[in-house]
């Protein structure tokens, strides 16, 4: 409600930003690992800025270095923050962000990857293709769980039209059975 109210008060477009992703499903709401937030940050126009995270920000076990960061997110993992904490970083809310800095001026809004979920492995090209590296939806890992989709892609082309139940009722062959069409 805080940032409700400083939309509808001020015109500052951090605010109307950080509402705009607070309402977004948690789908919208992509993980930042502490390497991804150091990179960003590292940038010459973003040192010394407060990083906003309009998310949950994770520990990454690779990075031995950390940099004294000023972060803002909905939630930082307890490894994560250990890790800042230990670096004299300092974690905010976003209550505390709105107290100390309500204009967003000195922040800079990050998020993670948006493709970042399994899920969108599998919206490429069909898998089975060439050159496709789309992930296909299976039941089981095996040596014969797979195998159906490319047969089906392949049977598609050329099926046999069905005689119509109410024909095979009546004792009706359908003239045009032996023939074949693409779908």
């Amino acid at each position: 409600m805080l940032y409700w109210f400083l939309v509808h008060r001020t015109n500052w477009t951090l605010n109307k930003v950080v509402l705009k992703r607070l309402f977004m499903s948690w789908t919208n709401w992509p993980p930042l690992t502490l390497s991804q937030l150091i990179r960003k940050t590292k940038l010459p126009s973003r040192e010394n800025k407060t990083a906003v995270v309009v998310g949950t920000v994770t520990d990454d076990v690779r990075i031995q270095n950390i940099p004294k960061l000023k972060v803002c997110a909905l939630r930082v993992t307890g490894n994560a923050q250990n890790h800042i904490l230990k670096a004299g970083g300092k974690i905010l809310t976003f209550d505390q962000l709105a107290m100390s800095l309500p204009k967003g001026w000195g922040t800079v809004l990050l998020s993670g990857p948006w493709k970042g979920r399994e899920a969108y492995r599998h919206f490429r090209k069909a898998p089975g293709t060439p050159r496709s590296h789309t992930k296909p939806y299976v039941q089981s890992k095996g040596r014969k769980f797979d195998y159906k989709n490319s047969l089906l892609v392949i049977l598609k082309i050329f099926r046999p039209k069905k005689t119509p139940h109410f024909l095979t009722m009546l004792g009706i062959k359908n003239p045009q059975h032996n023939e074949t069409y693409a779908y």
